[in-house]
């Protein structure tokens, strides 16, 4: 027992380190698992309109599901129009949690995080409300031309 004491507060620290490191771990899992969902967008399209009129919108999202969440993208002029097409409203996530699309320009833009059998409507003067399947929302205005 003597050699023991001699090194109990190296073992006691040992532990405590080992054990301290698996419960911050433990944690960040749990924090993560149990945060809100969010969409950003962190990198607009330039403003424009038109039919013919396309450029890339990208963003990230975090605590979500790659196979049962999708974002809806809007591009707004005279109302908010869903990109990048009618047939083709809902842009799939990636494994990091990155989207990206190539979209119609508008003068500003709005990405949803969605549950991934949600119908968004093809056109809407105002942006639907975070509540049911619509998990997040982020908007921003286009990117200046400058």
């Amino acid at each position: 027992m003597k050699n023991f004491d001699a090194i109990r507060p190296i073992f006691a620290g040992f532990m405590l380190a080992t054990f301290g490191i698996i419960f911050f771990e433990a944690e960040i899992v749990f924090a993560q698992e149990n945060s809100a969902p969010w969409i950003a967008i962190t990198s607009a399209a330039q403003a424009g309109e038109g039919e013919l009129s396309m450029g890339t919108i990208v963003g990230r999202s975090g605590s979500v599901n790659g196979s049962k969440n999708r974002v809806v993208i809007y591009a707004h002029t005279d109302r908010w129009y869903v990109q990048p097409y009618v047939s083709a409203p809902l842009t799939e996530i990636n494994a990091d949690g990155s989207w990206s699309a190539v979209i119609h320009l508008g003068y500003e833009y709005a990405a949803m995080l969605v549950e991934s059998d949600y119908d968004p409507p093809a056109t809407t003067i105002s942006l639907p409300e975070i509540r049911g399947k619509i998990l997040a929302l982020h908007r921003i205005a286009a990117a200046s031309t400058r």
